[in-house]
């Protein structure tokens, strides 16, 4: 079979793919339920290696796995830059013919797709900080709680003993945040005993937190998020310098 690019505008519930010929000759066009089994399907046959263009979205990587596997290259588009370049008329057809006409074009404007232990990695940290966020918005409606009564505790909400003497102050409302921030914050400490398990003893991380100010969460995060993180490193303590 000659050779050939992919375009998939994928959904939860429908995706609608175009195989295309590199002169734009399109040679399958399909619109099926989105399931793996007839991505499968409607990719059958195609030579090994072959590209396929999908946008990236909220639930791409699992698919990005199953195209790898299936011995085709992924590329994940972005969304934004893509839609500078659509047609007036958008369509889920249109898409995936519009990803199929750049990748041939050697015009599809690609984003970093991490390895499957860096997206690990970065979804844990992101956990970590939601609950954060979640532990610090109960804290906050905790002291409201208070203000609103006129009490008066000195209190830190992010220590053992200053959310005993918060609960102490028979407050039905503080009480049930108390027991809530101290969930929060257990599954927190959970959390970060995990990465530092798993991730205290990578190099770049060491490295950075030689860093003044730069702690272990930091480093972590700053290795995560970066493309290449065995180089970053070096980068940054060459152009910090105390």
């Amino acid at each position: 079979m000659e050779k050939v690019v992919v375009g998939l505008d994928m959904h939860l519930k429908k995706t609608e793919g175009v195989v295309m010929a590199m002169d734009g000759t399109i040679v399958k066009q399909e619109r099926f339920e989105t399931s793996k089994e007839n991505l499968r399907n409607f990719l059958r046959g195609l030579p090994p290696g072959t590209k396929v263009a999908l946008e990236s979205v909220g639930f791409c990587w699992p698919w990005i796995d199953f195209i790898e596997s299936l011995g085709y290259e992924p590329l994940l588009a972005n969304p934004i830059k893509v839609k500078s370049r659509a047609e007036d008329v958008k369509t889920d057809k249109v898409d995936s013919e519009l990803l199929a006409h750049l990748l041939r074009m050697d015009w599809l404007p690609t984003v970093y797709v991490p390895s499957k232990e860096l997206r690990a990695l970065r979804n844990l940290l992101r956990h970590r900080a939601f609950r954060r966020k979640i532990a610090t918005a109960f804290k906050n409606r905790t002291w409201s709680e208070l203000r609103k009564r006129d009490v008066q505790i000195d209190a830190n909400l992010s220590t053992c003993r200053g959310r005993e003497r918060a609960a102490s102050s028979n407050l039905y409302e503080v009480a049930q945040n108390v027991e809530v921030i101290e969930l929060i914050e257990n599954q927190i400490k959970r959390i970060e005993m995990k990465l530092k398990i798993h991730y205290r003893k990578i190099k770049p991380v060491k490295l950075l937190q030689t860093i003044p100010g730069i702690g272990f969460l930091t480093a972590l995060t700053l290795v995560a998020h970066h493309p290449n993180p065995f180089t970053y490193h070096i980068r940054v303590c060459r152009d910090l310098r105390y």
